[in-house]
């Protein structure tokens, strides 16, 4: 980005369309790092839409569960909270049995590219590309983590 996206607007053109992911809104348990990293991307990206207001088209594009491998190379259990730790991968691995496809995402993602507007963006099912991003702007931080505590049985 550094390098590519001053040539972008240089030639006002382009495209950067960077994949975050839902848990900037809702952490997943027992994911500190990838939650760490998807936070950081987002704001990353909603800084350069502020620096690089017309172009390139810049995009945070906060996907929700995609049912992919990614859980197979996770960590699973943590020895300090280990019923805890269990109870939650049981539930994100049911949410992924659940969610959308990486073709379907990839759809969603170059449907949003068409589009040609910057900003942050959600996608996933009805309930994570819609219901949750509204949903989190009506809930304190507290009910979110009374929601996510209860969802996970943690």
């Amino acid at each position: 980005c550094q390098k590519l996206v001053p040539l972008m607007a240089e030639r006002k053109s382009g495209v950067v369309i960077n994949v975050s992911s839902l848990a900037t809104l809702y952490p997943l348990p027992f994911m500190p790092l990838y939650n760490a990293g998807k936070s950081a991307l987002s704001s990353f990206t909603q800084s350069l839409i502020l620096e690089y207001q017309d172009n390139p088209v810049l995009i945070d594009f906060r996907l929700g569960d995609v049912k992919t491998r990614f859980n197979d190379a996770a960590k699973k259990i943590d020895e300090e909270f280990s019923t805890k730790s269990q109870n939650a991968w049981k539930q994100i691995e049911k949410q992924l049995y659940h969610s959308i496809s990486p073709d379907r995402a990839s759809k969603l993602i170059w449907r949003r590219i068409k589009k040609g507007r910057p900003g942050v963006f959600y996608g996933g099912t009805t309930f994570h590309g819609l219901i949750l991003p509204v949903m989190s702007r009506f809930l304190s931080f507290m009910t979110k983590r009374k929601h996510i505590s209860v969802w996970y049985k943690i």
